[in-house]
């Protein structure tokens, strides 16, 4: 069974109460008294990240030191709150020379990476036929001579792997700009420093190598 219908004064107390925001607190935002000068505000997103960096380029011109994300496949602009004003009158005046558009290909940021490997591989393949077909007949010296050949390739094709990725993260540290968050990782470091000792190991045993090849 339904309650009892309430009287019209329970009924305009409760609508009083509210009308007048009774028990009711607004939390505050917060940027309630304005965003700070270094606050990065976006002013433009594109898809061809060459139309980005003409932009970041028309800001760098006035004075404006811009940074800029991929997210999404789209590269964004963004300046210092203090900028903002001025960076959108530049991009509403100049809007008619950024004619942006959807690039030939997305533009991937492992781009070398996945070069360095194709080129790294067909290396190593050619080198294990010049391999198989100059190694001496001997047995014992065809068992060395692979296990050598097998390290050479590795040691290579991880060479070419680590010069790949390095390549592809300067390339879009330039694009991102001086204000990138994220350096080069711990692990990223410790390839760079080993990248000479693999050196020299790989041609101490191309060298090993060459006494059990004959072409060589």
């Amino acid at each position: 069974m339904p309650g009892d219908p309430k009287d019209s004064q329970t009924i305009r107390k409760a609508l009083d109460a509210i009308r007048s925001g009774a028990n009711i607190t607004t939390p505050v935002g917060p940027h309630a008294n304005g965003m700070s000068p270094d606050h990065p505000v976006l002013i433009a997103a594109f898809v061809d990240p060459e139309v980005a960096r003409t932009f970041q380029r028309m800001l760098i011109e006035q004075g404006i030191e811009p940074s800029s994300e991929n997210s999404g496949g789209r590269y964004k602009v963004l300046v210092d709150a203090v900028d903002a004003r001025q960076a959108t009158g530049i991009y509403l005046a100049r809007r008619k020379d950024l004619k942006d558009g959807k690039t030939s290909r997305n533009p991937g940021r492992y781009d070398y990476l996945i070069f360095s490997a194709v080129v790294g591989v067909t290396l190593c393949l050619i080198f294990f036929i010049v391999v198989g077909n100059g190694t001496k007949q001997d047995p014992k010296d065809q068992l060395k001579a692979w296990l050598l050949a097998t390290k050479a390739a590795f040691l290579f094709l991880a060479m070419c792997l680590v010069t790949g990725h390095l390549a592809d993260r300067i390339r879009m540290k330039k694009f991102k700009g001086p204000k990138l968050k994220g350096s080069m990782d711990v692990w990223e470091l410790l390839l760079l420093f080993t990248y000479p000792i693999m050196i020299y190991v790989f041609f101490g045993t191309i060298e090993a190598l060459m006494k059990y090849i004959t072409v060589l």
